[in-house]
């Protein structure tokens, strides 16, 4: 042979021994979806769902518990089966496998599952627990396992985690961060009920009841179509969304119990009510010297102008702000261009073709603040626009403002992270699947005050939107709103105590 066709043959040689070792030593696929890992811990005596993703149409085989079912994979390559009921007991391994690819799950646990979802009161972690250095060094309960949902809010149902997940069992390590509530009715539990026991852990500190109610539900309760039509179109075109939910915003304006005629101080040139100057350094309202606002929750305006080119004005564009404390509703040149929920948090807006123009253009931010300090955040670099060819031109930094007192407060935008419509349910909540679950806790209430008397019916409609989810028996364990504050000297009218009589009925 020639040298270069020994080269050729060794190289062949090479690859074809390459390939067979490839097939023979196939890395494991992920056919199973994320609630199964090693760990886990699936609901006895029921039916057990099981689902995950292989190849589209391919046949899917699931063994566990000496049982075994068998499906194929969708045209999407999404595959369910469901196992036959089984006693409490383990340890136990899950084994899938469809074609060449394979996934065995160790150390799988049958017991009961409970769901603890809710505001801070059930996301407060045994670290800020009393006592909690005695708790922590003394919480090894391999019996129970550990399961925390990634904080997420989606604008329509999501099937996987917005982050990678994990089972844990009890221990001083992985007991710290999560929900004391949870863990220590777990644990109360297992004193009369000695079976393993896995406790998932969905909450969002300030979360509404409405955020983890899906879509549907909400909208059978009437009075929600409207911001639940902005938010499905927010799903599909987040520009139209952001400017049809600033018309409705601004029909609540107009329309309050406070509203002033002809006010509108998004508007450019509105000059009504009293504009002031704001602080050059801006930051908390609290702390620029003003009496009125020392202690200020509520709403304040503010508004400034960034002067572009026409070359500038005709390229796509964002709007850039600093950190917001805690609610804004943004407009530039008088059309409302974003909405974000979240304190000490950045916002970023695309700006829709065609709404900026050479010369003067306004922007307007109305931010509410309903806890400790509030405001727009400096310094003045911050908030800028940002042009797609990297430019950034900053703001005018001679902010103006007004306070807008009034005790009604403003609609919040649907999609907002724990204030919003079926945000919570369809990034935390939707990934569970039909996971089987014993039952639910829900510890939530304090966001709901300042409308209670809407509380019990949007608590049943969660208790039933969440049975058609997780069984239709499921039962759903509250914890009675606790009091929060210094007590009233005289009988008083309280959201608090309304939301407690419903949570009672």
């Amino acid at each position: 042979m020639k040298p270069t066709s020994w080269v050729g043959w060794l190289l062949l040689v090479a690859m074809g021994g390459c390939a067979t070792r490839a097939a023979a030593q196939e890395p494991t696929m992920a056919l199973l979806h994320p609630l199964f890992q090693d760990h886990a811990v699936l609901q006895r005596d029921r039916p057990i769902p099981v689902w995950g993703q292989a190849t589209p149409g391919a046949p899917v085989s699931v063994a566990f518990a000496g049982r075994a079912v068998s499906t194929h994979a969708a045209g999407d390559g999404r595959w369910h089966a469901t196992l036959p009921p089984a006693a409490a007991g383990g340890p136990y391994e899950m084994s899938v496998r469809s074609g060449h690819a394979s996934q065995i799950v160790r150390d799988v646990q049958i017991g009961d599952v409970w769901l603890c979802s809710g505001q801070s009161n059930m996301e407060l972690p045994v670290w800020r627990a009393l006592d909690a250095g005695s708790e922590i060094a003394s919480a090894t309960e391999p019996g129970i396992r550990l399961f925390t949902v990634p904080k997420a809010a989606a604008v329509s149902p999501q099937s996987d985690f917005s982050a990678s997940v994990a089972w844990r069992p009890a221990s001083p390590d992985t007991v710290r961060d999560f929900s004391a509530a949870c863990f220590y009715f777990a644990r109360e539990l297992r004193r009369t009920v000695d079976v393993p026991m896995g406790l998932i852990q969905a909450a969002w500190g300030g979360s509404r009841i409405e955020a983890w109610t899906s879509s549907d539900a909400l909208r059978m309760q009437g009075g929600l179509g409207p911001a639940l039509d902005v938010l499905a179109l927010y799903a599909r075109d987040p520009a139209a969304a952001n400017e049809r939910w600033g018309q409705q915003w601004q029909h609540w304006w107009t329309t309050r119990a406070d509203a002033v005629a002809a006010d509108a101080p998004w508007q450019p040139g509105n000059d009504s009510r009293g504009w002031q100057r704001a602080p050059a350094t801006l930051g908390a309202w609290e702390r620029w010297g003003v009496p009125a606002l020392a202690g200020y929750n509520g709403m304040v305006w503010y508004r400034t102008q960034v002067t572009l080119s026409a070359d500038q004005a005709a390229k796509r564009a964002q709007l850039e702000l600093g950190p917001i404390d805690e609610t804004d509703m943004t407009w530039v040149n008088g059309v409302a261009v974003g909405s974000q929920y979240g304190a000490g948090e950045r916002r970023t807006y695309a700006l829709p073709a065609g709404l900026l123009k050479a010369g003067a253009n306004t922007v307007v931010i109305n931010v509410l603040d309903t806890y400790g300090e509030g405001g727009l955040a400096g310094p003045a670099s911050a908030h800028a626009i940002g042009l797609d060819d990297g430019t950034r031109i900053e703001l005018d930094a001679r902010w103006q403002y007004r306070v807008a007192p009034g005790a009604q407060a403003p609609p919040l935008a649907p999609w907002h992270a724990a204030t919003g419509l079926s945000t919570l349910y369809n990034g935390m909540i939707a990934p569970l699947g039909a996971y089987g679950l014993r039952g639910m806790l829900w510890y939530q209430g304090e966001s709901n005050t300042g409308d209670a008397t809407a509380y019990l019916a949007r608590l049943r409609s969660l208790r039933d939107d969440w049975r058609g989810r997780f069984g239709a028996h499921t039962p759903l364990l509250l914890v009675q709103l606790a009091g929060y504050g210094q007590p009233p000297v005289a009988p008083v009218e309280s959201g608090w105590a309304q939301v407690r009589e419903a949570q009672r009925l």
